[in-house]
């Protein structure tokens, strides 16, 4: 697990962005733009394309989410 420190606060309305590379295996997470993670590895490296989307808090609270949309390229 990696953890990006200072990136979400409560009660603040963030962008959240998750950028895959299949071929290589490794996703980078962004927080409002920003890269925040790069380089990070798949869980598991057979995954070829998305699935689902899980999202949860880290600390067991409410996680709200508004306006999701996967974009391919």
């Amino acid at each position: 697990w990696a953890t990006a420190t200072n990136t979400v606060f409560a009660g603040e309305w963030v962008r959240v962005g998750v950028v895959q590379n299949y071929s290589a295996h490794t996703w980078s997470l962004y927080i409002n733009g920003t890269q925040k993670l790069s380089g990070l590895g798949f869980k598991d490296n057979a995954i070829g394309s998305l699935g689902r989307i899980h999202l949860r808090s880290g600390t067991g609270g409410e996680v709200y989410c508004d306006d999701v949309g996967i974009i391919g390229q």
